[in-house]
């Protein structure tokens, strides 16, 4: 199974951009943010900005900007096809995963027993 793991890594109360780490897990997890950048500004009406290791965008159309399974699936870059979206905020992060953040040198750890727990890996 593959899952495309969004970690917003920023206040999303109040906020016009939202910065979003993205990675892959396929048997390991990989990061596809600067990737999924380029794919979606190439196929999509939607325009993500790379910054730091994360997708900035508007979020005058939602917490991700549109992206959903059907905007993955045009992404010709990266093959997402039949990829299941997980969607983390900070306090997600933080709380569930108990990280700092979505660059925490323990989050794939902590990603890898969430999903073991939720039997999707």
């Amino acid at each position: 199974m593959k899952i495309v793991v969004a970690l917003i890594d920023s206040q999303i109360r109040g906020s016009r951009v939202i910065k979003t780490r993205f990675l892959l897990f396929e048997n390991d997890f990989k990061d596809i943010t600067y990737d999924l950048c380029e794919g979606i500004n190439k196929t999509c009406m939607h325009k993500f900005k790379y910054e730091h290791g994360l997708a900035v965008y508007s979020s005058d159309k939602g917490i991700l900007n549109g992206l959903k399974p059907s905007v993955l699936n045009r992404v010709r870059n990266l093959d997402l096809r039949d990829s299941e979206l997980e969607v983390f905020n900070l306090t997600d992060i933080r709380f569930i995963l108990n990280c700092k953040n979505a660059f925490d040198i323990n989050l794939t750890e902590s990603l890898r027993e969430y999903f073991k727990k939720k039997n999707k890996i």
